[in-house]
């Protein structure tokens, strides 16, 4: 047996072969440009940044579902909405141009789009379905559809 790997017993009494997790340090060789990329999950999809595009897999076997285009800068963050109540499946994503945009992570369909004056570095759904966004000197708050 790999000593990079452990043993899981199965529900019939097979015994399979579980790969360890990858440890951060095995990780500092690999060159992803920039280090890690923008990453977000909802309980269907796992997405992440390829550059201008994001990828949106299916969470149960990372089948490719949809491709987001429209952004023309790398994307630099990822947030997808788990929070509001009625809002779930929504996903803004910021590029390096400071532009967001908020996708409908089921139809793939582009619902908003906001330009910032200043750098975008976090971004937050409430509760309510208003979108937060935040960077180094300012602090917006923006409701989904209306102007930022």
């Amino acid at each position: 047996m790999n000593s990079r790997s452990r043993s899981h017993s199965t529900g019939s009494g097979k015994s399979v072969i579980m790969p360890s997790p990858v440890s951060v340090r095995s990780m500092e060789g690999l060159k992803t440009g920039s280090g890690l990329q923008p990453c977000a999950a909802t309980s269907t999809f796992v997405l992440f940044a390829q550059g201008t595009s994001i990828l949106c897999l299916l969470y149960d076997s990372l089948a490719l579902e949809r491709r987001f285009e429209g952004h023309v800068e790398d994307i630099t963050l990822i947030v997808a909405d788990n929070t509001s109540e009625d809002g779930v499946g929504r996903i803004v994503s910021v590029d390096a141009s400071k532009q967001a945009i908020v996708w409908d992570s089921h139809t793939g369909d582009e619902l908003a789009r906001y330009d910032a004056f200043a750098e975008i570095k976090v971004a937050a759904w409430m509760k309510n379905g208003n979108l937060a966004f935040g960077g180094f000197s300012s602090c917006c708050n923006a409701t989904c559809g209306g102007l930022f």
